[in-house]
C-alpha cells in the first residue's frame, strides 16, 4: 500500500520500498516516453537503506520530461530539496507516485 500525504513513517524501509515503486514507474514512463531514463547511484534495500534526498532528486526531471513528452503538465514539487540537508518526507516520495498516475 502507498504512503498517504502525511502518512506517519516506521523507518527507512517504507520509504525505500515506495520509492522502488516510484523508480520502476518512472523509468516505465521514460522508456514509454522515449525520453531519458534515470540511472540510478544506488540499489535502495528495505529496512537499511535511508532514503536521501539525492534519491528524490534523480527522479524529478526524468519524471516531468515523461510527463511532458505526453503533454501532461509538468509537476510542481512541495519545497525545493538540497542534498545533506533536506530530510526527506512521506510527501516527497507521494508526490513522485502521484506524478506518475
Amino acid at each position: 500500500m502507498f504512503l498517504a500525504p502525511g502518512a506517519p513513517v516506521s523507518g527507512a524501509g517504507i520509504l525505500a520500498t515506495e520509492l522502488t515503486q516510484v523508480r520502476k514507474a518512472v523509468v516505465a514512463m521514460c522508456m514509454a516516453t522515449n525520453t531519458a531514463v534515470p540511472v540510478f547511484a544506488e540499489t535502495l534495500t528495505s529496512d537499511v537503506t535511508p532514503i536521501r534526498a539525492s534519491h528524490v532528486l534523480e527522479l524529478r526531471t526524468p519524471l516531468n520530461d515523461a510527463r511532458m513528452a505526453i503533454g501532461m503538465s509538468a509537476l510542481t514539487f512541495t519545497g525545493p530539496i538540497t542534498v545533506n540537508a533536506t530530510t526527506i518526507a512521506p510527501i516527497h516520495v507521494t508526490e513522485l507516485y502521484a506524478g506518475t498516475q
